[in-house]
This record gives C-alpha cells, sequence and structure tokens, in this order.
C-alpha cells in the first residue's frame, strides 16, 4: 500500500501548515480594521502567507525561489501600508501558538512521536489529517476570538 503523504516530509507539511494557519488567523483578525487601514494590507498578508507556504513546501527548488520572492514583496507592501497608531491592534500569542502546536501535533502523527508511537504506520497520515484539522480548527477559533475582541476595541476607539 502506497502512502500519499510521505512520512519524510512531516517537518516540511507541518511547517507548511503552521505558516498558512498563522496567516489565515492573522488575517482573520485584522478584519475589523480592515476599514482604517485598506485591502492593500490584506492582500499582502494573504501574498506573504502563500509565498512562506510555498518556500517551505519547495525548499531547494524553484518555487522555494519564488516563494522567497512574494514572500519579500509581500513584507514591503505590508510595510508600507501599515495601520496608523491609533487603530488597535489584535491580540496574535494565542493564534500564533495555537498554529505552532497543531504544526508539531502534525509533524508528531506523521513521524510516530509521543502518543503517536501506538499508531499504525499506515494510519499515520489519517491521524494527521484528523489531528491536524482539530488543531486548525482550534487556531480558528483563536482568530475568531482575536477579531471580536478587535472589532470591540475598533468600536471604542474609531468613529
Amino acid at each position: 500500500m502506497s502512502c500519499v503523504i510521505d512520512t519524510g516530509d512531516a517537518l516540511r507539511i507541518a511547517g507548511a501548515t503552521a505558516v498558512g494557519l498563522s496567516g489565515i488567523g492573522l488575517g482573520i483578525a485584522w478584519l475589523p480594521a480592515l476599514r482604517h487601514e485598506g485591502a492593500a494590507t490584506a492582500v499582502a498578508r494573504l501574498l506573504l502567507t502563500a509565498g512562506l507556504v510555498a518556500a517551505i513546501l519547495d525548499l531547494g527548488g524553484l518555487g522555494g525561489v519564488l516563494g522567497l520572492g512574494l514572500a519579500a514583496m509581500a513584507a514591503t507592501a505590508m510595510w508600507q501600508s501599515q495601520p496608523a497608531p491609533e487603530v488597535p491592534r489584535p491580540r496574535r500569542k494565542g493564534i500564533l501558538v495555537a498554529a505552532g502546536v497543531s504544526g508539531f501535533l502534525i509533524a508528531a502523527a506523521l513521524r510516530g512521536w509521543w502518543l503517536f508511537e501506538q499508531v499504525p504506520d499506515q494510519a499515520r497520515p489519517v491521524a494527521a489529517v484528523l489531528v491536524g484539522s482539530t488543531a486548525g480548527l482550534a487556531t480558528l477559533a483563536a482568530a475568531d476570538r482575536s477579531r471580536v475582541r478587535m472589532r470591540d476595541a475598533v468600536r471604542e476607539r474609531l468613529p
């Protein structure tokens, strides 16, 4: 039986998932300030995430080089379109921690670390998908909570 997900690429898959969840979560958290900061920063965040994910998944290949170039251009666009200092900032720590934990759990499930050493080799990709999707939902829940707090802060501070 062949495995669709190669367990040798577990760290790349886990890293790309963690970066992708971080980017999506931070994009969700910044949604309430979109009216004040403009759509350019939201697009720049998505391009930065896509570039970093491509760089991680195709490390050493053409996709990695193009991904890093895209990420550098998007980071420059984000820097140039920073919101004004009076615009409140969302809480980012919970999103980043949840995304990092989800990446670790995916790597642990694919490699058979920790509690996943009792899972048979053929079932590890399935376990990684299940654990990754559950941890991804936890990351999105943290992002939504940060979005709600940001929405309240924008209502209080900005007209």
